[in-house]
């Protein structure tokens, strides 16, 4: 092998190595996050929980809750209401 190959060699088994050290840290709560996500096969990203508002379902009347601000020219439905208008 020629100095140039040996240098190159010892150099990327360095990077290597730090890489590894840096990337590869059971302390590292990014890591930790990540892999224990994907071990419980959860999504690496949970959605921030949506605002919920009061309302009164349209088709039976009950106080039921919506992911968005009702309008009042518009009817709202409960899920079981929505659901079976959805199936005609």
């Amino acid at each position: 092998m020629r100095l140039e190959e040996i240098s190159d060699e010892v150099f990327w088994k360095e990077a290597t190595r730090r890489w590894n050290q840096k990337t590869l840290t059971p302390a590292d709560p990014h890591r930790t996050e990540v892999m224990g996500a994907l071990s419980c096969g959860q999504p690496l990203h949970q959605p921030p929980q949506r605002q919920q508002f009061e309302a009164v379902c349209a088709g039976c009347m009950k106080q039921t809750t919506v992911p968005f601000k009702p309008n009042p020219n518009r009817p709202v439905y409960c899920m079981d209401c929505y659901r079976e208008r959805q199936g005609q």
